[in-house]
């Protein structure tokens, strides 16, 4: 059978939805130094004439630029790695997809990343993703979870339902820095372990922020976990609202230093003085919060606390 005949079996609505399924990801397109992958650098363009003028109406417009950036007030805009400014209309007929970038929302209202999706366009294989005094609904809270690669750091932001950690847990397991300064967001003891002690093989996360109410209950529940990962967080803050007495952060640091030490890690016999903390405790700063600083190097570490 002809490939012309084979064609003609499907109907045209059929091949318009291929075309808007165009792969994103192929041998092609790893290869390709170019921001907008279109028609002319798809292989399914050679098929025939109908499948180059299906491709050129309907294929996604496939952006691979450096980065993303959003803030409400504005058109999305994006930059590729060549400093080249473009920016996404907010009317068009075609499907936008935005692929290994790097993605940052501010000042956000929640519903804005849903408004952005419903007119099309996508993020897909998201290197990182920061957040900063924004608000999200509980689907977009697990969307940008969902598609960042690496990093997921949410700073002052909102969601607007109650959304419990341990339905996101899973989504964060695999990335290298998770960064969680999210209201709503609900930690419960009982589930926690359950969700944290379950396979902690599977976590790759390097650097780790929670923001929580002050547990020592849940804190230790953060360390069991790491304790069984491949390998602890180089830098972990665990940080609180101000108001706790000196004394119970004092408490829960000296729980954490006996722990680790049982479990074979040796304490920094230069007392901290050399260890990095820069990471989120630059928050610190402020009167606002309280924390508790893990940092480690390969078996030494050492415990910090304001």
């Amino acid at each position: 059978m002809s490939s012309g005949n084979a064609i003609q079996r499907f109907t045209y609505d059929w091949l318009i939805r291929f075309a808007e399924l165009h792969p994103i990801e192929t041998r092609k397109t790893k290869r390709l130094k170019v921001v907008h992958y279109g028609p002319q650098h798809s292989r399914l363009a050679q098929v025939s004439p109908l499948f180059t003028t299906l491709l050129n109406r309907y294929m996604p417009i496939i952006l691979k630029p450096y980065d993303v950036l959003y803030f409400e007030s504005l058109p999305m805009r994006v930059r590729t790695p060549q400093g080249q400014r473009l920016t996404i209309p907010d009317k068009n007929g075609r499907i936008f997809v935005i692929t290994k970038t790097v993605a940052s929302y501010r000042s956000c209202r929640a519903g804005a990343l849903t408004t952005r999706l419903s007119k099309r366009v996508y993020y897909t294989d998201v290197k990182s993703t920061f957040a900063s005094n924004s608000s999200f609904t509980p689907y977009e809270l697990m969307y940008l979870a969902r598609e960042a690669v690496n990093k997921l750091q949410f700073s002052n932001c909102f969601v607007t339902e109650v959304v419990k950690f341990t339905d996101l847990w899973p989504l964060l397991r695999r990335k290298t820095t998770v960064g969680l300064d999210i209201k709503n967001l609900s930690f419960e003891k009982a589930e926690m372990a359950k969700v944290l002690l379950n396979q902690p093989s599977e976590i790759h996360i390097s650097d780790f922020y929670v923001h929580l109410d002050l547990s020592i209950e849940k804190v230790m529940l953060f360390i069991e976990c790491f304790l069984f990962c491949p390998q602890f967080p180089t830098r972990l803050d665990i940080c609180f609202e101000k108001g706790y007495q000196h004394s119970s952060l004092e408490q829960i640091a000296a729980t954490i230093k006996e722990r680790m030490i049982a479990s074979g890690y040796v304490w920094n016999i230069e007392n901290g003085e050399n260890t990095e903390i820069s990471f989120y405790s630059t928050f610190l700063n402020s009167n606002v919060l309280q924390a508790l600083i893990v940092r480690t190097t390969n078996k030494m570490f050492y415990v910090l606390h304001n």
